[in-house]
């Protein structure tokens, strides 16, 4: 592959050592990250706590907890709605102050009269 001559690709690769619990279970794992972008490692480190921050809060929730992966809708623009609306639902209840999903839903069950005070 040719590249223009003011541009060379440059690939950094960190490590990372997770060390911890999961469900009672040690996990003792080195994951490995690739990038072509210029930053020193404390700003490499940064980035992926902040990604796996958004993966954690936002795309975890969405396929463990409303099952978005099995939905059998297929049409561009009505994944593209039900993505939205569910991403504004976590937003809503993040809001509210709930930090598990579940717990929000459990509250909110067969109650949706709970909401009214907080559309004024």
């Amino acid at each position: 592959m040719s590249y223009p001559n003011d541009w060379k690709p440059t690939v950094k690769a960190a490590g990372s050592k997770r060390i911890g619990t999961r469900k009672s279970k040690p996990v003792d794992q080195t994951v490995y990250y690739l990038s072509s972008r210029q930053s020193n490692a404390k700003t490499f480190a940064a980035n992926i706590r902040g990604h796996w921050k958004i993966e954690n809060q936002l795309h975890w929730v969405r396929d463990a907890i409303f099952k978005e992966d099995l939905s059998p809708i297929c049409h561009f623009q009505a994944v593209t709605n039900l993505s939205l609306l569910l991403t504004i639902a976590i937003n809503l209840l993040r809001i509210l102050g709930f930090r598990s999903i579940t717990n929000a839903q459990t509250w909110l069950y067969g109650r949706l009269w709970r909401l009214a005070p907080y559309s004024e």
